[in-house]
């Protein structure tokens, strides 16, 4: 079997703000694959986007990415980003490129939005306000923002919140694309219902400790979903062959 390649090391990561700190981390994260942070709210999964992107100084161990830092382009995605202004969807998508434009973009740069558009299927909302589209369509805009960056690393936070179903799994089938493309996505994520058959590679996060961390499979367990999220999980397994469902029966009540 051929060794899947990393994106990015972290070995006995310590880091965060004052008051709340990632205990220890050691993980590895591959490249041009799609891999879910997990865990309860307050896990501390945004923490960690946000350390590997440098917003905080590690108190100790080190994260390494597979190119130097300056050499790599690393598109982020927060969770929340209201917007001021009703842009059109194809200029809101140009300010993906500023780094490139500057304020000032050319037919180069419209094109490149306009690709990235067409990359989400999402093209034909190039000529609509961003305010007129639904949570679905606004949600794939921003990536395409992202995308329009043309980065190596796409870094999201909970990118898939308040969506309906059929819209999640819609994003999801056009990350996991985006990865066979050549692209490494790093996302948050809450639904566990749509975790099997997306993510390639999970984390599963607690308290600010890394529980456990590798392919989908190792990682979906219930003994391990257990721990990370104090409820009781029965696996059923579904009438197509290797593909398990996740039965969540109620909390815990010593967790």
């Amino acid at each position: 079997m051929m060794a899947i390649e990393s994106a990015i090391c972290v070995e006995a990561l310590t880091c965060g703000p004052k008051n709340w700190k990632l205990q220890g981390m050691s993980c590895q994260l591959p490249r041009n694959q799609l891999s879910m942070i997990l865990g309860k709210n307050g896990s501390g999964k945004t923490i960690f986007l946000k350390s590997l992107l440098g917003e905080y100084a590690s108190d100790a161990g080190r994260i390494e990415f597979y190119r130097p830092r300056s050499q790599l382009t690393i598109s982020w995605l927060p969770a929340s980003q209201p917007l001021p202004f009703n842009f059109w969807v194809v200029e809101l998508v140009e300010m993906g490129r500023f780094p490139t434009h500057r304020g000032f973009p050319s037919r180069s740069d419209r094109i490149a939005a306009l690709e990235s558009l067409s990359q989400l299927g999402i093209r034909h909302l190039a000529n609509r306000r961003y305010q007129s589209l639904s949570q679905g369509e606004r949600i794939k805009c921003q990536i395409a923002r992202c995308l329009a960056q043309e980065p190596d690393i796409l870094m999201m936070d909970e990118p898939c919140a308040n969506l309906d179903i059929g819209s999640k799994i819609d994003v999801l089938q056009h990350l996991h694309r985006l990865c066979k493309q050549g692209k490494t996505v790093l996302m948050s994520h809450h639904d566990l219902h749509t975790i099997i058959g997306y993510s390639d590679h999970c984390l599963l996060l607690k308290q600010g400790k890394l529980i456990a961390s590798g392919g989908t499979d190792t990682v979906m367990t219930p003994p391990l979903i257990e721990q990370a999220f104090g409820v009781e999980v029965q696996v059923i397994r579904h009438q197509k062959p290797g593909l398990p469902l996740l039965h969540f029966s109620k909390v815990k009540s010593h967790v």
